[in-house]
């Protein structure tokens, strides 16, 4: 498989569409999920493709007019015309207005990123994820203090070759060298695909949603199905030697790319990859079950769990989350700091990055919270509890106690608790559920987990 792209989402808010060629894969997390078969997907609903133009003559449309338009060269921007054609035919979506696309530097893509997270950012959005970044932080899935705009930046200037910015409805393709080479034309594909999701089906709502598991989840189907159309407009369009010389600037590229990515916290790199490769095997199997129909009935109404997307099963049979059992608000001079599901998604990110890696069980996720709380000192609690079907809580509950001594040096008691030396984590359990609660003390941990 060759390098993916992946979704970046500056400072975790005004999400961009983006494709990306990160230089090391983060652990890896296995995509093998039993699933049955005959299931279809979801009904009732409108086909998305027949939206209105709002007024445009169809004897009229774009019989003359353009495909794609931008600043670049003629030669240029006529083969990227070509490439918009061809993945508008693979993917049965005609081109309803010309696609706005710029050749730029890779420099010019950091600036151009930063311009546009800092305008979808308003101060609700900023401290809602800083809330969210320090319950994280107290769960040690991000290291304290981590500035989410650099680390974001910094996956752009190494790692990304194109992106899709709803917001000002532009593609942009990186190429140093002004030349469409074939690794940055299949990302022109890629991002060409977005643009033509966003005229059917509105990638905007991307920036919209609140819950992260759901926009995780909706993610996943849009690089999904970019993914597999990148994947056949390159096996139709490139020779053999152009695909090889495509698997070899990609390789260089990620050579070079991967100092930055070693310094990169895992959920991070988790969190940008798994919509690529978890997309690509659900949209894979909407495509068995109904072909384009039942893709464009995804997108338009898009699963919103992450859980469904590792088990694509789940979401065409209509899937649900339950409600975990609930922790309890500590009492005294504590006030709600964040509170969000805990996904799928979440939980594979502890078993990718087990000392020696485990099989992910986020397949069987049927519920999650996560919430935390803050005093006035500043001190942070987080929790969350998590619900699961067959024995996957027995496994999730063996595996915490190792994640946090391989990874905080907590010295680990015998009775589903340990410390740091600055918080201490309570582990409660049972045949269904796993919840835990980290705290400045063991007796605020427990009061959170409680009888369940």
């Amino acid at each position: 498989m060759t390098p993916r792209s992946i979704i970046v989402a500056l400072s975790a808010v005004g999400l961009l569409v983006a494709g990306c060629t990160p230089a090391e894969e983060p652990p890896e997390v296995p995509d093998e999920v039993g699933t049955d078969e005959g299931a279809s997907a979801r009904e009732g609903l409108d086909d998305p493709t027949e939206q209105d133009t709002e007024g445009q003559d169809e004897d009229e449309r774009w019989d003359d007019d353009p495909l794609v338009v931008g600043d670049g060269d003629p030669e240029v921007l006529a083969a990227l015309e070509q490439i918009a054609g061809q993945v508008a035919e693979l993917r049965d979506l005609e081109v309803r207005s010309p696609i706005h696309l710029d050749v730029v530097s890779s420099e010019e893509l950091v600036e151009i990123a930063r311009e546009l997270n800092e305008e979808a950012i308003d101060d609700e959005r900023l401290a809602r994820r800083d809330d969210r970044q320090r319950a994280l932080e107290t769960l040690h899935l991000l290291p304290v203090g981590i500035d989410l705009d650099e680390a974001g930046e910094a996956m752009i200037e190494v790692g990304v070759l194109g992106l899709f910015a709803p917001l000002t409805e532009r593609a942009y393709a990186v190429a140093d060298d002004g030349e469409l080479s074939p690794a940055v034309s299949s990302t022109v594909a890629h991002e060409l695909l977005h643009a033509l999701q966003h005229q059917h089906f509105g990638l905007d709502r991307l920036t919209d949603i609140d819950e992260p598991d759901e926009r995780f989840a909706l993610a996943s189907v849009v690089e999904g199905d970019a993914v597999l159309i990148e994947e056949a407009w390159i096996e139709e369009n490139l020779d053999e030697e152009q695909q090889e010389e495509r698997t070899l600037q990609f390789a260089r590229l990620g050579a070079a790319a991967q100092e930055t990515f070693d310094e990169l916290p895992d959920y991070l790199l988790i969190k940008q990859l798994q919509p690529y490769s978890l997309g690509e095997r659900f949209v894979s199997r909407l495509l068995e079950e109904g072909g384009q129909e039942a893709l464009n009935a995804a997108i338009a109404d898009p699963p919103r769990t992450s859980a469904e997307v590792r088990d694509p099963q789940l979401y065409l049979d209509g899937f649900t989350p339950t409600d975990p059992p609930p922790l309890t608000a500590p009492e005294g001079d504590w006030h709600e700091l964040h509170s969000s599901r805990f996904g799928a998604w979440q939980v594979d990110v502890y078993s990718a990055t087990m000392p020696r890696g485990h099989p992910p069980i986020g397949q069987y996720w049927r519920g999650g919270q996560m919430e935390s709380w803050i005093d006035d000192e500043g001190r942070v609690i987080a929790a969350f509890s998590v619900t699961f079907d067959g024995d996957a809580a027995t496994t999730f509950c063996e595996r915490l106690p190792t994640w946090y001594e391989h990874h905080t040096e907590a010295d680990v008691a015998n009775d589903g608790t340990w410390s740091t030396g600055q918080d201490v984590a309570v582990l409660d359990c049972d045949d269904q559920n796993v919840r835990l609660a980290i705290a400045p003390d063991r007796t605020l941990a427990e009061s959170i987990v409680g009888d369940g």
